[in-house]
């Protein structure tokens, strides 16, 4: 979708926000860490 009005944008925006924040929850759920920190190693948090 390419949003064309400051509305659509708006709409664009907070859905892309929900899905990151889904997805954020989702690692720290699984690795019982919480992704917000000063830095974060992700190679450790994505180990296969």
């Amino acid at each position: 979708m390419h949003p064309q009005t400051f509305e659509e944008n708006t709409r664009v925006a907070r859905e892309g926000g929900e899905v990151t924040g889904a997805a954020k929850r989702a690692v720290e759920k699984r690795t019982g860490k919480s992704l917000l920190q000063k830095t974060v190693d992700f190679a450790q948090l994505f180990t296969v």
